[in-house]
């Protein structure tokens, strides 16, 4: 993939990134593994323009809890260590798309039934670590566990800035602890072209994310995050069928 092609990319899913929290991972991944671009170029190319986005709505919202942070860093951050050690030294392809995109599917069907929202609420709410973990594993080990955050999100939210800072969060959390890895364990390093990216990202959420998400009224970005994930989903499911 040319740098043209890639800077197109990474440009139009930071507009889908600062309006949900999520996109520049969880469709970026797959476009260039099937590419053909080898896993860890993929994270050095997407995990620092994706942490750019979340750094910046991190820092223009700032509504994230000290108790959210440690939840993440205590929960998350080391399965993503743990599912990314196992990539790099294994190779091992994890095929979680049929199962991420259920749950996808049925966390949209969920916040359609109000009474069933409430105890999926109460129970995400009583089993956060567990929850966190498992979002933590999937990522470190496909870095596509950003399907899920905004399942995980909006069960606890209902503020769209709320849930797109809890997404901002576990995402800043996720590139960190992945690039600290990375770097540790010495595979590959980050290039100009890395850098160049971050500066495409952080352009666009100023420019077209950061407006377009102000412009949204709460029952419409219901309706959008919906859509998105019901996308996500459709699309994880289309992979799966193709490979099978």
């Amino acid at each position: 993939m040319t740098a043209m092609a890639l800077t197109v990319l990474v440009g139009a899913l930071s507009v889908v990134q600062s309006v949900f929290g999520v996109g520049l991972l969880v469709l970026g991944t797959p476009l260039l593994l099937l590419a053909g671009l080898r896993f860890e170029t993929t994270l050095w190319l997407l995990l620092p323009a994706s942490l750019t986005v979340s750094a910046m709505q991190l820092a223009t919202d700032r509504r994230v809890s000290w108790r959210d942070v440690q939840l993440v860093l205590t929960t998350a951050a080391p399965a993503v260590v743990g599912g990314l050690l196992v990539t790099l030294h294994t190779n091992v392809a994890v095929g979680v798309d049929v199962p991420v995109a259920a749950l996808l599917l049925a966390s949209v069907l969920i916040r359609l039934l109000p009474d069933v929202l409430a105890k999926v609420r109460d129970v995400c709410r009583a089993h956060e670590q567990v929850v966190l973990g498992v979002i933590g594993l999937i990522h470190g080990l496909t870095n596509m566990g950003g399907t899920i955050l905004p399942a995980y999100a909006a069960s606890r939210h209902t503020d769209k800035t709320l849930i797109r800072q809890t997404i901002a969060l576990a995402y800043s959390v996720f590139a960190l602890t992945q690039l600290g890895t990375l770097a540790a364990t010495g595979r590959e390093t980050p290039g100009a072209l890395s850098g160049w990216l971050m500066i495409v990202a952080g352009a666009v959420f100023l420019t077209a994310g950061r407006p377009t998400f102000a412009a949204l009224s709460p029952s419409r970005y219901m309706l959008a995050i919906n859509t998105f994930m019901v996308v996500v989903a459709a699309l994880l499911l289309g992979r799966r069928s193709a490979a099978w």
